[in-house]
């Protein structure tokens, strides 16, 4: 299983963990499959941990707006967000550059889909290209159950949302980048107002992480 080597920080009365690993190959043999398997992979323990830590609140996901991911959380009356999450993680724009939420733009391929989901597990199957094209980029809240009105509102004014006000004792706010282009390197970003580190080292302990 990987190991997650998260560097910790504490600004504004909120814990940031941020996990940072350049692929370990960028060139692989198309007949293998290999790069394929070690992406899958990746997306499969950040996803792991990121329900592992989540398990005891409501998840809500911010998601890359396709025809595939309407069809899936349609049951979940998701909404458009005006914002999405933005972590520089690569070789041209420097790696663990947090920049926080920025506008989604008009254009349909750029627009993010908030929904509720019953368990983080479920996003292993989707399509890769559900995430996003060179990078797979996943943003996930872990609330109190009744904070679904309040993550609708703060995602839809025009001002970007302040996690630091948002987020209550107890609350999570998580990002994930997979890499799946040459210079562009796998991240995870946590953000909490508790200090998790022992969460995070509990999971890491665990062989086999889905079970």
């Amino acid at each position: 299983m990987h190991l997650f080597n998260f560097a910790k920080n504490c600004n504004e009365g909120l814990y940031t963990f941020l996990d940072i690993e350049r692929p370990a190959m960028t060139v692989q043999d198309p007949l293998a499959g290999f790069e394929k398997e070690l992406y899958t992979y990746r997306l499969s323990q950040s996803i792991s941990l990121a329900e592992y830590l989540l398990k005891d609140l409501a998840k809500f996901i911010l998601i890359k707006a396709s025809p595939y991911t309407r069809q899936m959380f349609t049951a979940s009356s998701p909404r458009l967000s005006k914002w999405h999450y933005r972590l520089s993680a690569n070789d041209f724009d420097g790696a663990g550059i947090d920049t926080g939420f920025h506008t989604a733009s008009d254009i349909e391929t750029d627009q993010s889909l908030l929904s509720r989901v019953d368990t983080l597990l479920s996003l292993k199957d989707f399509p890769e290209d559900s995430f996003g094209d060179k990078l797979s980029q996943l943003s996930v809240f872990g609330l109190f159950e009744n904070r679904w009105n309040d993550l609708r509102e703060i995602v839809q004014r025009e001002q970007p949302p302040a996690l630091h006000d948002f987020l209550r004792q107890g609350e999570l706010f998580i990002h994930i980048i997979v890499s799946k282009t040459e210079g562009f390197f796998h991240a995870m970003l946590i953000k909490t107002k508790e200090n998790i580190e022992n969460s995070i080292q509990e999971f890491q302990n665990v062989i086999a992480s889905d079970n």
